[in-house]
């Protein structure tokens, strides 16, 4: 649970959920601040916000979220700048996390949403397949004539199976599938995919064995590569109202167990 060395900014890498967990303690900074934005430093990458964490409202300077979009293996760098009431920005220390040991299988994960991530098993990866932007002209009385610009490339296209091996694995599967169909795919240990974003063509599930007796499907995304989408969203990974609800039948009970907001934003 690596701190930087002013107090202000923890990132705790929860290799089980494959995301960071970061808090900001209001406390800690040198001045009162109204606003952060967290960022997230990798070698070789742009410098980025931290999605839903981009000066957004800290109460007494205090905000609690998740990073789940942080590549695998890697060394990552996540450093929070404040804002006072009167505008003047503050920046805390450096905090790393090393974004290893995560379990192996193929991570599905919707922007902003870190509690749909699933870990799939991989099945079989089919590409990935580029066009080329341009053709072949038949010419009368002649041979073909290419027409193709040198960067007329048409986006990666891959088709993935994935596969589910109990109730709730599948389970999470399909609420993500219903979700959203622009996911962040993270190959973890089979280097069979190239991680990024991709857009899901088409999805067909099918059982794990002829007679259906096993638990679980396996489906077949049709993926076609692209961009970082747009849009906000954020949350606590392993942490929701649906589990507050689930976990205390009264507000009384919840504030017995958590004695700040900020307790309670952090989670069990």
């Amino acid at each position: 649970m690596p701190t930087g060395a002013d107090g202000v900014l923890t990132a705790t890498w929860r290799s089980g959920a494959a995301a960071v967990s970061l808090e900001v303690v209001g406390t800690a900074w040198p001045v009162a601040v109204v606003e952060v934005r967290i960022m997230r430093l990798v070698a070789g990458q742009p410098d980025v916000p931290v999605r839903g964490a981009d000066r957004v409202p800290a109460i007494a300077g205090f905000w609690v979220g998740s990073d789940h979009e942080q590549p695998l293996h890697s060394t990552v760098v996540y450093q929070a700048v404040g804002w006072t009431a009167a505008g003047a920005q503050v920046v805390s220390s450096m905090v790393t996390v090393d974004t290893t040991g995560a379990p192996h299988g193929i991570w599905l994960k919707a922007a902003g949403r870190p509690n749909l991530t699933v870990c799939t098993v991989g099945r079989s990866v089919d590409g990935p397949t580029s066009h080329t932007q341009g053709g072949v002209y038949d010419v009368v009385g002649g041979t073909g004539v290419a027409v193709a610009s040198v960067a007329g490339v048409q986006a990666d296209r891959v088709t993935m199976t994935v596969g589910s091996l109990t109730v709730e694995q599948e389970t999470a599967i399909r609420a993500l599938l219903t979700t959203t169909r622009i996911l962040l795919v993270q190959d973890c240990g089979h280097d069979v995919i190239d991680s990024g974003w991709y857009y899901v063509d088409s999805v067909q599930r099918a059982p794990r064995d002829p007679q259906h007796l096993l638990p679980g499907r396996n489906h077949t995304l049709s993926l076609t590569r692209t961009g970082i989408p747009a849009g906000g969203g954020q949350g606590v990974v392993g942490w929701s109202w649906a589990a507050v609800e689930a976990s205390y039948a009264t507000w009384a009970d919840v504030e017995a167990a958590y004695p700040t907001w900020f307790d309670l934003e952090r989670g069990a």
